[in-house]
């Protein structure tokens, strides 16, 4: 074994305990991953090293929105947003890449709340951000509140709502309106202000647009800013192929044209 992935939301929680399972893991020469989203409430320098020398390079943070508003008045997650700063300078001095989960779509959530947490993933500096629309899993208060108020079809059965699929409309915002906004938001913070691109990181980043077109084979915006990365790292010949790769997908794609426009891409 080469590999080992922890599926616990909560490893951290007790401090000490997890100082001592990630000390004892070094041993081992492990890549050790945390996929799901781990607080920053519980992480100090010496927590961070320990992660480190256990053999993990990335970190999952649970944020969930830039918005004090959100956090406290609608989804109650105690987290103060002061406290991420730090815990990304450090996460940084110790080479981790450093991933933001967000959640969007939070009935209550207002624009202005989307627009703070794009402006707070500027100024923290993630690495890349995963933006999640919100889904009322039946039995959750959130289902609750959304079926009382009518935002979900009240007629559903048992297998009928479509989780893979954003399904809340409030008298504020539909679900299509929030899907674009949302989008517009992944867009935003990890191509158009990339902050690896920003630092000048141009090598990591590229890595970062290749992954995403592995995933994704016909995202305009990996390819664009896949190519100004590339230039900046004098490989010319693949620059020019992925922006015509870019151009041709903006010809053949309204929705990646209108994106483009929206950012003034040259």
């Amino acid at each position: 074994m080469n590999v080992l992935t922890i599926y616990d939301d909560q490893i951290l929680l007790k401090k000490d305990r997890a100082k001592d399972f990630f000390r004892k893991l070094a041993q081992f020469n492990l890549r050790v991953e945390c996929p799901n989203g781990l607080s920053v409430a519980f992480m100090d320098e010496e927590m961070i090293r320990l992660m480190r020398e256990a053999g993990l390079d990335t970190v999952n943070l649970a944020i969930e929105s830039g918005s004090p508003r959100v956090l406290n008045n609608i989804i109650h997650k105690p987290l103060k947003l002061e406290m991420v700063k730090p815990v990304v300078e450090i996460l940084r001095k110790y080479d981790f890449w450093i991933h933001g989960f967000f959640v969007s779509g939070i009935p209550g959530e207002k624009d202005e709340d989307r627009e703070m947490t794009v402006r707070f993933i500027k100024d923290v500096g993630l690495d890349w951000s995963g933006f999640s629309l919100l889904m009322p899993t039946r039995g959750s208060e959130l289902f609750r509140v959304c079926l009382k108020n009518g935002y979900i079809d009240r007629k559903a059965k048992i297998g009928e709502l479509d989780y893979n699929k954003y399904i809340i409309n409030t008298p504020d915002y539909n679900a299509e309106y929030v899907i674009n906004k949302t989008y517009l938001m992944n867009l935003d913070v990890n191509f158009v202000n990339n902050y690896r691109m920003k630092m000048g990181d141009y090598a990591i980043a590229a890595d970062a647009f290749r992954d995403v077109i592995d995933r994704y084979e016909n995202h305009a915006f990996a390819y664009y800013y896949l190519s100004k990365a590339l230039n900046f790292l004098n490989q010319n010949d693949e620059a020019i192929i992925c922006m015509n790769k870019y151009k041709e997908i903006l010809e053949k794609d309204k929705n990646w044209k209108n994106y483009a426009e929206h950012f003034n891409l040259k």
